[in-house]
């Protein structure tokens, strides 16, 4: 379907039978349409991190694979040049 000039395609997440065209056309399609029209199917929960969150995970997620000198220098590096400047910035997706 189409929002404000902008194509948008939502997966049912539904195996493609007859059974599931007819459920998604009488059931599932229709309370999409009531959503969109009030807000909610847009909604977004997902809270995107920032840098600097997302940094502290990656470092905790490779502790294991670094040596603590390693790990020790990526973290200073990291506080002393790159979390200044962005580090409260949030991360998006760039296509």
């Amino acid at each position: 379907f189409s929002f404000n000039g902008k194509a948008v395609r939502k997966s049912l997440n539904i195996f493609n039978s007859k059974e599931n065209i007819k459920l998604a056309q009488l059931q599932i399609i229709p309370q999409m349409i009531l959503k969109i029209h009030s807000g909610e199917f847009f909604k977004n929960d997902n809270r995107i991190p920032t840098v600097d969150e997302y940094s502290k995970i990656s470092f905790e997620n490779h502790k294991h694979e670094r040596k603590i000198t390693t790990r020790q220098c990526y973290t200073y590096i990291y506080n002393l040049h790159i979390k200044p400047h962005f580090g409260h910035k949030k991360l998006t997706i760039c296509l």
